[in-house]
């Protein structure tokens, strides 16, 4: 919504659904933000965070020292930025890195081309008419241990910040309150730590530091994902895994999608009458029957398709499927008669409560799982725990991934691959859902975790390798890709005619 301050204060009401809430001015502002909730005034203004950049121009070098841990390569990450200043775009001119060894001989010499974008969320501080600053600018390195130094060099000032992390220390996470709550940027565990250049506090006396005020971004906007414009895959484990099934509510916001139809199931409404959809490309439906609330004991059921006895047959377990003969999609009227009363679901039905098959392996001990990356771009692995249900307990997931090398291992890279990562997870919440082929076990709805794999990391075979702590539970691993392929598909179809 858009809006005309003209003078004094201007205040705005309005109920908005969960999520981000972005606010943008034509010219400086001063917002605050306060939410009415329950009768309650919370302000949830973010608080403004203050970053100090180092300035690197002309023959005024920047020096940064480093140490390493033993023999091994420290990773380094850098970030530039460049002021602006009346509209005009920052300087295009290029970065040298020049890394040094003890002696102060040149080890590897660098030239970075960054292409900086002025940015709607970072600023100079104190602020000034018609100063800007740029989005920042990143580069990764795998820097040696017969580094010793880093010397930047730029023609025209660049803003410069460099961070280091120990190459054996796990990145650690908490889930999900590091991804869901305001507060998670100051007390979640950093990936990153500062490293000042030398002779920072005389830089700082000299004026060749600048005070920035830097804000949260909001989440990259996908619309292919939004459009249900992706490809998912599932990967089994390497080796052996025991993999149960069950139902458990689709997560918000997920879009209706045609190649799910035949694993999306909903509430069966016995008795009237319901429609079915096919899906593309095919003439007849064979849709999946699933229930739950058995009590473990052997039965018997009957399923008639508009008054039609259709199949029957005998089960056991708590929770189970069945496929049913093939028929014409449409409007049909389902009757199912058992020995025990249950809930029944069904899968093409076009209304109704969504619920999707799950398939997970049993986690008590280390699961691996082969990924092939086949392109360049961004991408994430999904990993849901999910756990007994009602424990209260937390979890923790260590995740080893062994990526393949890159060709120039030193870089610079567009991103960085944490190879070590703990994952700390807080239980799913507090539904109860059956397992299928266990005795009577029940299954919260899952914790999801997510697992980068950044921009420019190599192609090939990435091992993931799943170590649980001494709790249970069992664990899904999967992918989205956005986008649309081709895909081949066999169709084979048998159909079975109303009598």
């Amino acid at each position: 919504s858009r809006h005309a301050w003209e003078t004094g204060r201007f205040q705005h009401e309005k109920r908005f659904d969960g999520g981000w809430l972005e606010i943008g001015a034509s010219r400086a502002a001063k917002v605050r933000v306060v939410l009415l909730q329950d009768g309650l005034h919370k302000d949830i203004t973010p608080v403004v965070r203050y970053l100090r950049s180092w300035v690197a121009d002309g023959d005024q070098a920047l020096n940064f020292s480093l140490s390493h841990e033993a023999d091994s390569s420290t990773p380094l990450r850098l970030v530039f930025r460049r002021n602006g200043s009346g509209g005009k775009p920052a300087s295009a001119s290029s970065i040298a890195l020049e890394f040094l060894g003890s002696d102060g001989s040149v080890l590897k010499k660098l030239a970075l081309a960054p292409q900086f974008q002025p940015s709607l969320y970072d600023a100079p501080w104190p602020e000034a008419e018609g100063e800007s600053v740029t989005d920042p600018w990143e580069a990764f390195f795998s820097v040696p241990a017969d580094v010793a130094r880093l010397r930047v060099v730029a023609p025209e000032a660049v803003l410069v910040n460099a961070y280091v992390r120990p190459p054996k220390l796990a990145r650690s996470f908490r889930m999900p309150e590091d991804f869901t709550t305001p507060e998670a940027a100051e007390s979640a565990i950093p990936g990153w730590f500062a490293l000042n250049p030398e002779q920072h506090d005389a830089r700082i006396l000299r004026g060749e530091s600048q005070l920035l005020t830097v804000r949260d971004r909001p989440p990259e906007e996908r619309p292919e994902l939004s459009a249900g414009d992706f490809q998912w895959e599932d990967f089994d484990p390497v080796g052996a895994g025991a993999a149960r099934v069950f139902l458990a509510p689709r997560e918000e916001g997920v879009p209706e999608r045609m190649d799910a139809m035949a694993s999306t199931f909903r509430p069966l409404q016995q008795g009237q009458p319901v429609q079915f959809v096919g899906q593309s490309g095919r003439e007849g439906i064979a849709p999946r029957l699933a229930w739950t609330g058995a009590n473990g004991t052997p039965f018997r059921y009957t399923v008639l398709l508009d008054g039609v006895e259709w199949m029957s047959g005998a089960s056991a377990g708590s929770a189970g499927e069945v496929s049913l003969p093939p028929f014409d999609p449409g409007m049909h009227r389902i009757e199912l008669v058992s020995e025990q009363k249950l809930h029944w679901y069904a899968s093409h039905l076009k209304e109704g409560k969504p619920w999707v098959r799950r398939r997970a392996y049993h986690f008590d001990k280390p699961l691996r799982f082969d990924i092939e990356r086949t392109g360049t771009q961004a991408e994430y692995i999904s990993v849901r725990l999910f756990r007994p249900a009602h424990l209260a307990a937390r979890q923790a997931v260590r995740v080893k991934i062994d990526a393949p090398k890159a060709a120039d291992d030193f870089g610079p890279h567009p991103g960085w691959l944490f190879a070590e990562r703990v994952y700390d997870v807080r239980p799913g919440g507090e539904l109860a859902l059956p397992v299928a082929e266990t005795k009577g076990d029940k299954t919260d709805a899952g914790q999801p975790l997510f697992i980068p794999i950044p921009e420019g990391a190599p192609r090939g075979r990435y091992r993931l390798t799943l170590t649980p702590q001494d709790r249970l539970g069992w664990v899904s691993v999967s992918r989205v890709m956005p986008g649309a392929a081709a895909v081949p598909t066999l169709i084979v179809e048998r159909t079975r005619e109303l009598e």
